[in-house]
Formats: structure tokens, C-alpha cells, sequence
């Protein structure tokens, strides 16, 4: 971990210096290119803070088995998977695996109880 922090900063560093034109010239002058790069640094941004859903679903199946919840959580989406395609083909089945929730997951394993965000409302 403590050689990863310095990366992450310098690539940060990079990046900026790529965007260094949004200090140094005004937006009515930008060339095509240049909003195209600052998009991109934007989106670059918008990318670092990670996969916090994925993390959030191994944090429900790490109750079921402490030892791999990634393998629960992987095997578990698989049944999951091969039901939905069964119902509903298989593209209607790779859309809502794709956009499967931590909200639709804590539902799937217990109908009875809805949750919402961080708070558990029994029916």
C-alpha cells in the first residue's frame, strides 16, 4: 500500500499537466482538442474512487463465508445468471446481472426485508 499512494499521486501529477491549458487559457478559446483531453481528465477522475458496489456485495456474502466471499459472491451470481437467462434469454439476463444493486442483492436473499441504503425496514 505504501507504494501505491506515491503512483496514484503522480499520476495524478501527469494528468493534470496534460489539462495544465484550463488555468492558462480562457474556455471560449479552447481548441476541440483540448475539451476532448479535459473530458477525459474528468472522466479519469470520476474513475479512482473504485468499484464501491462490488465491494459492498463481497462485505454481504463475507456473513455467509468469511473465508472467500468472493467465491460465494462469484458462484452465487452465476446460478443467478443461468436463472435469468432461462427466463427472460440471455442479453435481457447480462442487463440485469449487469445493473444488479447491493439493494437487489440484500432483496434476493431475503425477500421479507426491504432495504433502503443503510437502513433495514422489516414488511
Amino acid at each position: 500500500l505504501s507504494f501505491f499512494a506515491p503512483v496514484a499521486v503522480m499520476a495524478v501529477l501527469v494528468k493534470l499537466s496534460q489539462v495544465d491549458f484550463a488555468t492558462e487559457t480562457i474556455v471560449d478559446h479552447w481548441t476541440p482538442f483540448q475539451f476532448l483531453a479535459f473530458a477525459a481528465f474528468i472522466n479519469n477522475l470520476a474513475g479512482l474512487r473504485g468499484d464501491i458496489s462490488k465491494e459492498r456485495k463481497l462485505a454481504i456474502f463475507k456473513s455467509h463465508d468469511a473465508r472467500d466471499p468472493e467465491a460465494v459472491l462469484d458462484v452465487w451470481e452465476k446460478q443467478l445468471g443461468m436463472i435469468l437467462q432461462k427466463l427472460y434469454g440471455f442479453l435481457p439476463a447480462l442487463v440485469l446481472i449487469g445493473t444488479l444493486s447491493v439493494d437487489d442483492v440484500c432483496h434476493l436473499l431475503n425477500p421479507s426485508v426491504r432495504y433502503h441504503r443503510y437502513h433495514l425496514v422489516s414488511e
